[in-house]
């Protein structure tokens, strides 16, 4: 299951929220700041680690910026 993540945009707290996608939508209506009470909070996106049975792919292989090797777009040592 999932974990959502929200700023407070009012004293910058996080919250989090462990739901399905499904029930996601109808727990974000009742959602609120756990310090101010507030009920302005942005979602926050944050990078998850994907692996497959057929190949692990190293965390330092993870780029958020183009690579620089090969032209300024992904390749498939960038991932």
């Amino acid at each position: 299951m999932p974990i959502y993540k929200y700023k407070c945009a009012k004293c910058g707290n996080i919250e989090e929220l462990f739901c399905s996608y499904n029930q996601r939508k109808e727990k974000e209506k009742i959602l609120e700041c756990s310090k101010c009470n507030s009920v302005k909070l942005n979602p926050v996106f944050t990078k998850v680690l994907v692996s497959s049975k057929e190949r692990e792919i190293p965390e330092e292989h993870f780029n958020e910026d183009d690579c620089s090797s090969c032209s300024g777009s992904k390749c498939n040592t960038c991932y």
